[in-house]
């Protein structure tokens, strides 16, 4: 069963450079000078005109020739620029000024622990790297490891003694590079016309942003798509309850861009004031599933008009192939259905597949595969998992969902080992290399899956089960565990952790193949749990 978007096809595809498509559209021309960013912590503003003007110095000094203090980055080389940092306005220039250059970058965890940082220099072959002051002695710890020069290892955001900085470059090209040099890049700087920034007119959408930058909803939300029409954003540097709550008033904030994790921090917040929430005219939740019940404990909060709009989609999909609709949609012909993940946006066809591989019928579960422009083409230098996953142009998503006859899609559950903690994604692979190279070597055998205890009735926890080594017998089982808990920690970003506890068995249950069964050690820890829940009870 072959379903398509009920909206209308979208325009072909443009071969124009993203920067054009994004900061140099002819509608722009006609925009006043607003306030793009404020910084949440210092209150310093950047309108939109002073962001574009400061691209373009950046992506001259970016790309142009070492001979004149610049750093000689272009397409044609072979460069990855890593970029290593929590939010700020320069982020987001930074990343477009990498787009204005087309040069290749890869966005890296803030949270990463150095073994983490080592694996994804690696893994994306990082050439270049901007990382923020704070993080810039984990970067150095590992570049070595990395393959990377110390000498391509750049501050971006604070100072470190010696070492050069985006605002240092940026600063060397105004002085020293003649305007007419950038016509070497996609635009002229003389064609922009700056502005001093003012203050945010009104009617001007006002969004808190504090999703991380290097998360696929943040890099499209705060990178991407904020300028599609005039908003300011409201820049934290990473998520902080209690002080989101006080600048949702203080700045009149109209639009939410959430998590699962942090509606559910926000709709049991102590001291929650519901008159602190009423300039809150619009609400987004993606990266994870959305529980029915937490979704309307959250509109509770709001001002009766506001709608919670939900999502679906992967980073493999450019974030987005579902979508629940705004009120008259269509004309009206498209409806808001509580519980519902949306309908396909435009141009993405999808199929719900039986594990036999046979076509779903409506409202049979199935897995969902997507097709569609936006969805992209592989995993880069990794044909096994491009195989896995991607089947002449077709998407496995990994997640299972039913469908109506109206073609409203409705999440049943993950169909892929992968774990979605916080909006994260976790990958209990990643965790079982991490407990079988302890030093002391006290397995012999790990697997780790996802069982009941998220903050959210559907999110679940990594737990492990591990068989003790000759080693692990020897030290005993309570020390193992100890052990294992410190040196996961030490290892692994906190979402990572295994929160759902480590237990110790004989063996780890396997396939005449050889795939290992997680869910019978799931079943098993799951009706534990109940039957104990059941006899307090």
């Amino acid at each position: 069963m072959l379903v398509q978007s009920p909206f209308p096809e979208p325009p072909s595809l443009t071969d124009a450079n993203a920067y054009n498509v994004l900061l140099n559209r002819p509608d722009q021309r006609e925009w006043k000078d607003y306030t793009l960013h404020i910084d949440a912590v210092t209150g310093r503003k950047r309108s939109f005109y002073e962001f574009r003007e400061r691209v373009q110095d950046a992506a001259a000094a970016l790309g142009g020739p070492v001979t004149e203090g610049c750093l000689g980055l272009s397409a044609e080389e072979d460069e990855m620029v890593g970029i290593i940092s929590e939010n700020s306005s320069d982020y987001v220039v930074l990343v477009q000024s990498l787009l204005y250059l087309a040069t290749p970058f890869a966005l890296i965890s803030s949270y990463s622990t150095p073994f983490e940082l080592a694996h994804a220099l690696k893994l994306a072959k990082v050439t270049t790297v901007f990382v923020q002051a704070r993080l810039f002695p984990l970067v150095l710890s590992q570049a070595k490891e990395a393959g990377l020069s110390r000498k391509k290892i750049f501050i971006l955001g604070g100072r470190i003694r010696g070492r050069k900085s985006f605002s240092d470059m940026i600063s060397h090209v105004k002085v020293n590079i003649p305007v007419y040099e950038n016509k070497v890049f996609v635009m002229g700087k003389a064609e922009v016309r700056v502005s001093p920034p003012i203050d945010t007119p009104e009617g001007i959408p006002i969004t808190l942003a504090f999703l991380p930058m290097h998360h696929s909803y943040g890099l499209h939300a705060y990178c991407f798509r904020s300028f599609i029409v005039p908003h300011t954003y409201i820049i934290f540097p990473k998520w902080n309850l209690a002080a989101a709550m006080k600048a949702i008033p203080k700045y009149h904030i109209t639009n939410l861009t959430l998590v699962p994790s942090v509606v559910h921090q926000i709709a049991n917040h102590p001291k929650l004031n519901k008159r602190d929430l009423k300039s809150v005219k619009h609400v987004g939740c993606g990266a994870a599933y959305l529980p029915k019940e937490l979704a309307d404990k959250l509109l509770t909060t709001l001002p009766p008009d506001v709608e919670l709009t939900e999502g679906y989609g992967m980073s493999e999909a450019t974030i987005a192939a579902l979508t629940l609709p705004t009120s008259g949609s269509l004309g009206g012909r498209l409806k808001r259905i509580k519980g519902c993940s949306g309908v396909l946006l435009p141009g993405v066809e999808a199929r719900l597949l039986r594990d036999d591989g046979t076509e779903a019928d409506f409202d049979e579960v199935g897995e969902l595969y997507i097709k569609s422009h936006n969805v992209s083409p592989g995993y880069w230098n990794n044909e096994k998992a491009t195989r896995e996953a991607f089947d002449n142009g077709w998407l496995r998503t990994g997640d299972k969902f039913t469908i109506d006859r109206d073609g409203y899609f409705f999440f049943a559950d993950r169909a892929k080992d992968t774990l979605k903690v916080s909006g994260s994604q976790v990958a209990p692979v990643e965790i079982e290399n991490v407990l079988l190279a302890h030093p002391e070597g006290l397995i012999s055998d790990a697997t780790v899956a996802g069982v009941s205890g998220g903050r959210t009735s559907d999110e679940k926890v990594p737990r492990a089960w591990v068989v003790l080594s000759p080693a692990g017998k020897k030290k005993g089982t309570a020390e193992v565990i100890k052990a294992l808990e410190s040196w996961h920690q030490e290892s692994l970003s906190k979402y990572k952790w295994l929160r759902g506890g480590i237990e110790i068995v004989r063996e780890i249950p396997k396939s005449p193949t050889g795939k290992t069964l997680r869910r019978i050690l799931v079943d098993k820890y799951e009706k534990r749990i109940h039957k104990r829940m059941k006899s307090k009870l």
